[in-house]
């Protein structure tokens, strides 16, 4: 009996060492430096007030876009003294912070001031006028199919905020096509402007998906739940 006491003993101790032994191994290999998580997908970091303010219209718009914001910019007209005549002025944008790609951005824009300081005068705008559309419009619970050559596959997908999630991945844009179509079925595609969607809750259009060296096309169409 002491001898078998004195085996399980030297055991204890051997796995005891061999556990100390990992956890150390696991502490070498613990992560040191902390590198930044990958920004969300489908979203975009508004410009600051600070990185806009004061800039010409155009200027703004660029800025915007440049950082990956591709919804639709409403500029409204704010009473400012003539100083600021045509310029992005407090408070801008809105929202703030990160958001959506496809969301709305509100940009507000200085005009002119009269004597009075009460009544202002429009400042002539030539850029071209884009439809206010809510990207919301678009949310719900899609059934569907998509129908490569002599197949059929059931779909079913969901929209957020333009972010197209489930069956069927991708990004609508604020006129109710896909800027981006990822995949369908987890099979990644090609189209960046595949699927339409209408207010009324339908959608259609074409995709090409392949994997593996096999490409499958066809047409796609849905229905709001």
């Amino acid at each position: 009996m002491a001898g078998q006491r004195q085996v399980f003993r030297i055991l204890a101790v051997a796995s005891m060492i061999a556990a100390l032994s990992l956890g150390s191994g696991a502490g070498a290999g613990a992560v040191v430096s902390a590198e930044p998580g990958p920004e969300r997908a489908g979203t975009c970091t508004v410009p600051s007030a600070k990185d806009l303010q004061g800039k010409k219209l155009h200027v703004a718009k660029k800025i915007i876009r440049d950082a990956g914001c591709r919804g639709i910019i409403i500029v409204r007209n704010k009473c400012k003294p003539v100083k600021y005549f045509g310029l992005v002025v407090d408070p801008s944008p809105k929202p703030r912070g990160i958001v959506s790609v496809n969301h709305r951005i509100t940009l507000w824009r200085g005009i002119r001031q009269t004597a009075d300081g009460m009544i202002c005068g429009e400042l002539p705008d030539n850029t071209p006028v884009e439809p206010v559309v809510d990207i919301s419009v678009y949310d719900g619970v899609y059934n569907g199919m998509w129908k490569p050559p002599n197949r059929e596959y059931r779909l079913l997908f969901t929209v957020s905020d333009g972010l197209i999630s489930r069956d069927v991945q991708g990004i609508i844009g604020p006129d109710g096509v896909t800027t981006a179509l990822t995949s369908v079925l987890t099979l990644p595609c090609s189209s960046t402007a595949g699927l339409t969607f209408t207010e009324s809750g339908q959608v259609s259009g074409d995709v090409v998906c392949s994997l593996g060296g096999t490409t499958m096309a066809g047409p796609v169409v849905a229905q709001r739940n």
